[in-house]
């Protein structure tokens, strides 16, 4: 299905899911089409806004849209594991932030549900295309070789070096 965009609806529009639509989803992910977003927080819905996003009322309305394949569930922790088996029972695939769920008993239920309905549902883990990742990568597939030490990675972070006690480093 190369070349396909796939229309993409965000549950959740804070800090999380802004860096995924700011620094991947508005530029460099160009299969997937963010539709909207869905925010219970009124400051989200705002930032939403401002972005240019349609903002839908309610969960409901933004399961229905029909021009939705695929919702980025990032809620708080405790919400991804309802909302994850309301969006597949409603025909979405879903991408669920981490920690997917607050047990195991949780993500048996919503693995269950996926199987129930056909949708796929994956854990947001992908990093190919940070820019802390990729050198590693091409290294990797240059063939050349590479030593690594440590590699510590923070995505929207930043640490001050006087605080860092660094990677590798003795006494």
């Amino acid at each position: 299905m190369v070349g396909v965009i796939h229309g993409l609806g965000i549950i959740g529009f804070g800090g999380v899911a802004r860096i995924h639509y700011d620094r991947l989803l508005q530029h460099r992910y160009k299969r997937f089409s963010v539709k909207g977003i869905f925010d219970i927080s009124p400051t989200a819905c705002e930032a939403g806004e401002k972005r240019g996003l349609r903002v839908y009322s309610s969960l409901d309305e933004i399961l229905a849209d029909e021009a939705i394949e695929c919702v980025l569930i990032a809620t708080t922790n405790d919400a991804h594991a309802p909302l994850s088996i309301a969006a597949m029972r409603a025909g979405k695939n879903v991408i669920c932030e981490k920690p997917v769920t607050m047990s195991s008993a949780e993500l048996t239920e919503v693995m269950a549900v996926a199987k129930e309905t056909g949708k796929v549902f994956t854990i947001d883990q992908n990093r190919r295309v940070n820019p802390d990742f990729v050198p590693v990568g091409s290294c990797m597939t240059d063939g050349r070789a590479c030593l690594f030490w440590c590699a510590a990675s923070f995505s929207g972070c930043s640490i001050p070096s006087s605080k860092s006690t660094g990677c590798g480093k003795t006494g």
